[in-house]
């Protein structure tokens, strides 16, 4: 699925006016943080995963977290909800400051967009993807 601005500014709206989240906000941690994700990365509606040097993440509970790169080489950064219902996150690496709408939540799949670009992740747990 594409993304453009007006639908991102739609799906924000509806998340901070919509219901609660189903999971509480220790769920929600657990979800992101119990196990590190294979990425795949889908840019306007294109799957766009061998173009990018992120092959994998994990997000740590004390906020810290790391990707391995296509190279194999390990990139430290942090992450955290940056509203209260835990809808939004910011993550914070190397290249800067970037932040996301998480989509969907739940144990097989995290998804995530970019509320700037509209570039999507796709996170599935290690081992998930072909």
């Amino acid at each position: 699925m594409s993304y453009t601005p007006a639908l991102f500014a739609a799906v924000t709206a509806a998340l901070a006016s919509g219901p609660q989240p189903r999971e509480t906000t220790t769920e929600r941690m657990i979800l992101i943080t119990r196990q590190a994700f294979d990425v795949k990365i889908v840019a306007n509606g294109r799957d766009v995963t061998a173009t990018q040097p992120v092959v994998s993440v994990k997000y740590n509970a004390d906020g810290s977290g790391t990707r391995t790169l296509r190279n194999g080489q390990t990139v430290n950064g942090s992450w955290r909800f940056i509203n209260p219902r835990q809808t939004q996150i910011e993550v914070t690496g190397p290249e800067g400051v970037s932040r996301w709408v998480i989509i969907e939540l739940n144990q097989r799949i995290y998804r995530k967009a970019n509320l700037d670009t509209g570039v999507e992740f796709i996170h599935v747990p290690r081992g998930s993807l072909p």
